[in-house]
């Protein structure tokens, strides 16, 4: 009797577990196609990753409907079965089943309830339902799905879904990052952009990596992987770095797929090879990181005399493509091999308990029954769905822990930290990769972007960020246990710093020698404004005749154009983009075509009211590695009029002034001087003044889209 009780419970609390993750991962699917239904999406994400939004929010909703019918129908098929085991534990005492039996089930369970074992003195549920929920399939020690009722995990779960509605419901969170916060809601809107993109960011390839892990627990037999394996370990160690080539997904989507393929017998070496080297040897961030830092071996820095400028000697697409990927696989490598001695010596004690290799003898395997195509879609559905929770439990904290650090450390804090000490940089851009959680699609632009540091440190970065950061670190417990973790980190780390420290002396002394940079003139100018270049220049040709000698027609055409606008009163004004600004100063071609022209700029305001800033965000991949694009505003020192501050700080503001340039540091800057013209006004405040007197700033409505094209 106490059995049929205890099977009762333990029936009741399988069938909770499920509807909770049915109910739970179906609100993160509706909330995920709404949010690329809507829009929202343009906040947080590229629009490169709508569309795997979009995918992971269906698939996601087709597991559960998959899960949902299959429970529905167990059921039913369920109650009809008497209680039977189905086979003998080759014990006389019938209650021999409540105790850890010390053998593999390798066969299907026959049975309805669930089995309560015992592990480490520590009571668990392994959980072997009928047929009809998906469990025909063999489970390895301990069984796989930990089902045991955690509302602890459906409570995280439901915090992204809660927080959409929270948005929802009161939209003055969901606004473009705030540069410099100052206030508590600033930081608190920061804090929400940050923890969205990166959950929403990582979350289809979750999705994906979770439904391989389901392909791969029921449709790929133990004796493929261990005829697959190399005999040298080291060999299969090497080969398991490369498995990113066949599974091109980026760390969070690895994480599921790793620990499936632990279970069907894949040494632990060769699945940390995977995991580490994975993330960076795959086509995707490889060209992500080609085209990221392609021509960077053409920047030159200006001298502090202003005569002048010089090679600053930074990395190439290929040089940067090759360290990265060289030095990301050694460093898996290596850390793999270390893994293999410590397993050696602890074995199965550095795993929890559901990510231990299986003991199936493949003739136990292959004897089962066969399934049907539905029974393996339920298999398949209930394995991804518990990968997918587990997984994204531990996204989920670890997204709220890097929020919470972005709020008191900015990466351009950390780089200006470590400007001129290289050893210093390599540490402090290793500590950023930690803190920004960047998937490794992305990461290469954000690194890119930091253009005055060496190659060594933005190496160190883009090594180290794709192994270890804050959400790596919670995802990682689900499998590791603490020893193991701290053996990985410690290994990570050691190397990176080594490796990235040899390649800083080694660039510095034959840099020189292997690239040969070129000073190229670049501009950010449409094809409108190529047209009337070449309208005007064709009038200024006629006027003041051929080029000087020794110019290209390109240079004299530019100049020559930039003469005109400025002595031209009646040029029309053109709305410029952020990133027109910020190349107008690269060049002295660039500064003569720019300088004098009257433009307008629309961004967000940052500032005094006699010197102030407008602010917009250039993305990458996601608002979390958004970097802040400044361009410099000065009112004429004629103007008497001064600007209310407390009414438009923080506002959106269009904004009509003359582009000028300074030196600072033997490097140029874009600046907006303000100076109203003829009947031209500052700014209208209130109701006040004629309606038709043109204001050089305007208060104008958030854009749809915050962020710079």
């Amino acid at each position: 009797m106490a059995d049929v009780q205890e099977s009762k419970e333990s029936r009741a609390a399988y069938y909770i577990d499920q509807l909770f993750t049915i109910g739970v991962c179906g609100a993160l699917a509706g909330v995920t196609i709404m949010l690329w239904r809507t829009g929202a999406l343009d906040k947080m994400l590229d629009k490169k990753f709508h569309i795997w939004v979009a995918l992971g929010g269906l698939s996601l909703l087709a597991l559960v409907v998959v899960r949902a019918i299959a429970v529905w129908r167990s059921v039913d098929e369920s109650a009809e079965r008497p209680h039977d085991h189905g086979h003998s534990h080759g014990d006389g005492d019938g209650a021999a089943c409540e105790d850890d039996h010390g053998h593999e089930h390798g066969h299907s369970h026959g049975h309805d309830p669930i089995e309560p074992q015992t592990t480490g003195g520590t009571l668990s549920l392994a959980l072997t339902p009928s047929a009809p929920i998906g469990h025909s399939h063999s489970h390895g020690d301990g069984h796989d799905h930990d089902h045991g009722y955690a509302p602890w995990r459906y409570a995280v779960l439901l915090l992204p879904v809660a927080l959409y509605f929270l948005i929802l419901s009161n939209p003055a969170f969901d606004r473009s990052p705030v540069y410099r916060p100052s206030n508590t809601l600033d930081y608190i809107q920061n804090f929400i952009i940050d923890f969205r993109s990166i959950l929403w960011e990582a979350l289809p390839f979750i999705v994906l990596g979770a439904v391989i892990a389901g392909l791969v627990e029921e449709l790929l037999p133990q004796r493929v992987v261990v005829a697959l394996l190399p005999k040298s370990r080291f060999a299969a160690v090497a080969l398991g770095g490369l498995l990113g080539l066949v599974f091109p997904l980026c760390e969070c989507g690895i994480i599921p797929i790793m620990k499936r393929l632990l279970r069907k017998g894949l040494p632990l070496s060769c699945c940390i090879a995977y995991l580490l080297a994975g993330p960076i040897i795959n086509i995707v961030v490889l060209l992500s990181t080609y085209m990221a830092f392609s021509g960077m071996e053409n920047v030159f820095e200006s001298l502090p005399d202003g005569k002048g400028s010089v090679p600053s000697y930074q990395m190439g697409g290929w040089w940067m493509l090759g360290f990265r990927a060289g030095l990301g696989y050694l460093t898996a490598i290596v850390t793999a091999m270390i893994v293999d001695r410590q397993y050696a010596k602890h074995g199965d004690s550095l795993l929890t308990v559901e990510a231990r290799p299986g003991l199936l003898e493949m003739a136990d395997e292959e004897a089962g029954p066969s399934r049907s195509v539905w029974q393996r879609l339920s298999n398949i559905s209930e394995t991804a769905l518990h990968d997918f929770v587990d997984i994204t439990v531990y996204l989920i904290l670890g997204a709220l822990l890097a929020s919470t650090t972005r709020l008191f450390f900015t990466s351009e804090d950390i780089a200006g930290y470590g400007r001129d000490q290289p050893i210093v940089a390599i540490l402090l851009m290793m500590g950023l990769a930690v803190i920004l959680c960047l998937c490794s699609e992305a990461d290469a632009f954000v690194a890119a972007s930091f253009v005055t540091l060496r190659p060594s440190a933005k190496i160190a970065f883009l090594v180290l960020g794709p192994m270890i950061d804050f959400k790596l670190y919670f995802m990682y417990t689900r499998i590791f246990r603490p020893r193991l973790i701290f053996t990985i980190y410690g290994a990570v780390i050691v190397q990176v710093l080594l490796y990235s420290v040899g390649v800083h002396y080694f660039w510095e002394a034959y840099a020189k020698y292997l690239i040969n940079p070129q000073q190229i003139a670049r501009s950010d100018i449409s094809e409108k404004e190529r047209t009337a270049m070449a309208q005007k220049g064709a009038q200024v040709v006629a006027l003041f005749g051929s080029p000087p000698p020794g110019a290209s027609s390109h240079v004299s055409l530019v100049s020559t154009i930039g003469s005109i606008w400025l002595v031209n009163a009646n040029e029309e004004i053109v709305e410029v983009r952020f990133t027109q600004l910020e190349n107008a100063a690269s060049t002295q071609d660039l500064r003569d075509f720019y300088k004098g022209r009257r433009v307008q700029l629309v961004g967000q305001f940052v500032g005094s009211d006699q010197s102030f800033t407008l602010t917009r965000y250039k993305m990458n991949c996601c608002a979390a590695d958004a970097q802040p694009i400044n361009v410099n505003i000065k009112i004429d020192d004629s103007v008497k009029e001064t600007l209310p501050v407390s009414q438009i700080s923080r506002k959106w503001l269009r904004v009509t002034g003359e582009v000028h340039f300074k030196e600072f540091q033997g490097v140029w800057r874009t600046w907006l001087i303000l100076k109203p013209r003829g009947d031209e006004t500052l700014m209208r405040q209130g109701d006040s003044g004629d309606a038709k007197v043109k204001a050089l700033i305007e208060i104008i409505p958030a854009p749809a889209n915050p962020y710079v094209n």
